[in-house]
């Protein structure tokens, strides 16, 4: 057996008689297929037990989102700034250490360094498009990098404005993706994965972008600190317009949009979420948010189950019914904040935080 291991199991999640639902081992120096104790292995510590979870009668709503592990790691980074699922159990991260982007294989417990082709000040975004496309956006002089295999090897596609960073991605419709940037042109769009691009500025986004998300059928929302906070695009990006009444807030820098035709947009610098019920057209301050230093990320799962990442150490909350109510699932390390919040398949959350380049996995 390779690695140090701690004896004890530790209890996640009990049922409401107090039998135990989840345990996972406590261990350090952990690679992929080591033994734990008894012949488990790390797959089989970060499952219920029990033998199989929902099919020993375990509503997966019920857990989905609420336990945690840290996923081991070899090397050392101070904080990723951006982070994604990509596909096959990849996930993938850039942040503070400028010449390497971070891939997690089989749902983050084996992971990575890639060497990449520039080096800038950071790496701030990342997203995967489809079929192993991914890309990069750099901070610094505001450089995209792309991928087409996962990951593994990356082309500079050199720096494709004036502007100094590519904060956010948004993948609008097949093929065609669209960059937020820092300053003026503000926004770039690409219509072949990201292979070739064209910097525009639309009428009103005068600001930087933060965040640019999809609608589904070519429609989508950015948000930023220009004058009406979000903006709306039916063509897939080609052309935007604003929103007919704005969240009063400095910026925007989140959505989550829901289900139920529900959306929520908030700014990781404010307490209040906002929603929309009309497709971002209007938005309406959205009560009980939970009393917390600023409200990060929020992630939607499914069945009115929402994930809300605070920057109140490291603070993450659930609601089970499209965010009317909340509570607590856990503080997650002493970290300032939550920075992002990542679904993937089979129900598997990831969770980074903004301090020690921590990476964090939901155990169902």
């Amino acid at each position: 057996m390779q690695g140090e291991y701690e004896d004890e199991r530790k209890t996640l999640a009990t049922d409401e008689d107090g039998r135990i639902l989840l345990k996972r081992f406590s261990y350090t120096e952990l690679s992929d297929g080591d033994e734990i104790v008894d012949g488990d292995t790390l797959d089989e510590a970060l499952v219920p037990v029990g033998g199989g979870g929902v099919s020993a009668g375990i509503d997966p709503d019920d857990i989905v989102g609420r336990c945690y592990a840290e996923m081991p790691k070899s090397f050392n980074i101070a904080e990723f700034y951006g982070f994604c699922y990509v596909h096959k159990g990849i996930v993938m991260g850039v942040g503070s250490t400028p010449n390497y982007c971070y891939i997690g294989r089989k749902y983050g417990l084996v992971w990575e360094q890639v060497l990449l082709p520039y080096i800038d000040t950071y790496n701030f975004s990342v997203i995967h498009l489809d079929s192993g496309v991914c890309l990069i956006g750099t901070y610094g002089t505001g450089h995209i990098l792309r991928s087409i295999n996962s990951g593994l090897t990356w082309t500079d596609l050199g720096r494709i404005s004036a502007s100094t960073i590519v904060y956010c991605f948004g993948y609008l419709a097949w093929d065609i993706v669209v960059a937020g940037l820092f300053s003026a042109p503000f926004l770039a769009r690409s219509v072949d994965k990201g292979a070739t691009w064209t910097t525009y500025t639309p009428a009103g986004i005068n600001n930087p972008v933060f965040v640019i998300t999809s609608l589904g059928d070519g429609k989508g929302l950015c948000g930023g600190n220009f004058t009406a906070r979000v903006m709306l695009t039916d063509d897939a990006g080609a052309t935007w317009y604003p929103c007919d009444t704005s969240p009063p807030l400095a910026a925007v820098s989140w959505f989550c949009s829901m289900d139920n035709g529900r959306i929520l947009c908030g700014y990781q610098q404010a307490v209040q979420v906002y929603y929309s019920d009309d497709g971002g057209q209007n938005w309406a301050l959205l009560a009980g948010t939970p009393a917390v230093n600023h409200t990060v990320c929020c992630l939607y799962i499914r069945n009115g189950i929402v994930l809300l990442g605070t920057e109140s150490l490291g603070s993450l909350y659930i609601s089970t019914d499209y965010a009317v109510t909340w509570s607590l699932v856990g503080r997650m390390y002493a970290e300032l904040s939550i920075r992002q919040l990542v679904y993937s398949e089979d129900d598997i959350i990831f969770l980074t935080t903004t301090a020690g380049g921590r990476v964090m996995r939901s155990v169902v």
